[in-house]
């Protein structure tokens, strides 16, 4: 009966590693990138700011986040980056600001639009409604 039992709990667990396949180094980028609200190609600046002390070109940076886009080549100054990222977040103590990092803010006439968009389209919503509820079919 031991046997049997140990069959299925093993059987179990590879059922569970195959619907939860471990995290890749590319899963950790993604993450630590929308942790810190920035593109992946501006994480790999960051990191590479972070590590060397120095920012990076665009062209020189575009043929090593090529090799990441298309053979999934991690750098190790990158790695580095998402794990204080991932450290920092569990902590609760991530700021993107630590890094450099700049978070555009919306002009007040885009807010303004913005909620101008909405009402409009909550008002066309709402005259939609009262024409379908009162619409008698022939």
């Amino acid at each position: 009966m031991k046997f049997f039992t140990d069959a299925i709990r093993q059987f179990l667990r590879r059922l569970e590693q195959e619907r939860n396949p471990p995290l890749t180094d590319i899963d950790y980028v993604a993450i630590s990138a929308g942790l810190l609200q920035v593109s992946e190609f501006r994480f790999f600046q960051v990191a590479y700011a972070d590590w060397y002390g120095r920012e990076i070109s665009t062209p020189s940076l575009e043929p090593i986040f090529t090799r990441y886009m298309f053979d999934n080549v991690v750098p190790h100054w990158v790695r580095r980056l998402t794990r204080i990222v991932l450290s920092r977040s569990k902590e609760g103590t991530l700021d993107p600001r630590d890094f450099n990092i700049r978070l555009p803010k919306c002009d007040p006439h885009q807010q303004t639009m913005g909620w101008h968009y909405v009402l409009t389209l909550i008002l066309v919503l709402a005259v939609f409604l009262v024409l379908v509820s009162n619409f008698e079919p022939y």
